[in-house]
């Protein structure tokens, strides 16, 4: 019975933290927030902004989630109300606020999990194998692209070429001042390119004082300096960082 007791108390906890993180993500998606190429290509300049998978001229988030050939296929093999397939959306937020009215909590929660899934879809498809290439040649170099606005964060990774071959993008419970918020996307473009096993790395951010901070963090001696030093400790497994 205990064995018994444990395995659905390991159910129970899986289960608990797959809704945590629909909720994370049903919030990004209401807050336009994902790293679609055209929200990429807001931040960086002549990045392309079409969609990856069917080609369309702009990639918005509902067209990445919603009218995409294939995000449209994945919707429509797990049953999404034609109401809502059929509707035109300008944003993804009228998508949830129709699907809220029109669906019960099952399956509101069913069709957040398929959107879920069209975004991973849509990023394997982006990242897999152009990071297979990137972790072969370590000349190629690593750029991540910080923006933040209150306590959101985002990280670009790219080669040189350049391909778009990861990112990341979340929140923090807590407002913070912009050096701070910077540093902590930062600290995740730092993970990512350790991940990612590439010697040479440049980190591109718009936040200028954290750029200079961090180019002169032997000499600051502020707490966000010694959290600086703290940070770059794990450059030393990679053989050349610039910070612009």
């Amino acid at each position: 019975m205990a064995s018994v007791g444990k395995l659905v108390m390991g159910t129970i906890l899986i289960f608990a933290k797959k809704i945590r993180a629909l909720k994370v993500f049903a919030w990004h998606v209401g807050h336009e927030l994902l790293p679609t190429n055209a929200k990429i290509s807001s931040i960086r300049q002549n990045f392309k902004k079409d969609c990856p998978r069917c080609g369309a001229s702009v990639e918005t988030l509902i067209h990445a989630l919603k009218d995409c050939l294939t995000a449209r296929a994945i919707l429509t093999l797990n049953g999404l109300d034609g109401r809502l397939l059929n509707k035109d959306y300008s944003c993804c937020i009228d998508c949830i606020k129709d699907a809220m009215r029109l669906l019960d909590k099952k399956a509101i929660v069913d069709f957040i999990t398929t959107l879920w899934n069209s975004w991973n879809n849509r990023n394997n498809y982006v990242f897999h194998e152009m990071g297979e290439a990137i972790k072969q040649d370590s000349e190629d170099k690593l750029y991540a692209i910080v923006s933040n606005d209150k306590n959101r964060f985002g990280v670009i990774v790219r080669d040189s070429d350049p391909f778009v071959i990861g990112g990341d993008c979340g929140f923090k419970d807590e407002k913070m001042m912009a050096n701070w918020a910077e540093l902590y996307a930062v600290e995740e473009s730092l993970k990512i390119a350790c991940s990612l096993n590439i010697a040479n790395v440049i980190f591109e951010t718009d936040c200028t004082s954290l750029a200079n901070r961090i180019k002169k963090r032997m000499e600051d001696i502020t707490i966000i300096g010694h959290c600086i030093i703290e940070s770059f400790k794990t450059t030393e497994m990679l053989n050349n960082v610039v910070v612009n």
